[in-house]
């Protein structure tokens, strides 16, 4: 079941799992420029790994989802520094006149409001 969901970091074997976090960035109005910037490539590139992971351990039995969670913690953990890194080079050293058409969010507070 798993290799008929994602394979090769796709859904359905059609959909980027790194598109779909883009979106989603967008949706909650973080402007189109920063999330396709190269300064976030590799930040939403790891999302989509660790977005991947997390939906691949759900095939698991529990015991399993268990430790593979409580290994991601780490993970998701580093993830919040690279995304104040990322705050603080979109939202503060460019200043909100950059962005100022938009109302958008932090991206560290959209990643871990959900969580």
């Amino acid at each position: 079941m798993r290799l008929m969901i994602y394979v090769d970091l796709k859904v359905l074997g059609q959909h980027e799992i790194v598109d779909w976090v883009k979106d989603s960035l967008v949706s909650y109005r973080i402007p189109r420029e920063a999330v396709e910037s190269e300064q976030a490539r590799e930040f939403i590139k790891t999302v989509g790994k660790l977005t991947w992971r997390h939906c691949n351990s759900l095939c698991f039995n529990l015991g399993r989802q268990r430790r593979r969670v409580i290994k991601s913690v780490d993970d998701w953990s580093d993830l919040q520094t690279s995304a104040d890194e990322l705050d603080i080079i979109f939202f503060l050293s460019e200043g909100p006149q950059v962005w100022q058409n938009s109302v958008c969010k932090n991206i560290s507070e959209i990643l871990f409001s959900h969580a």
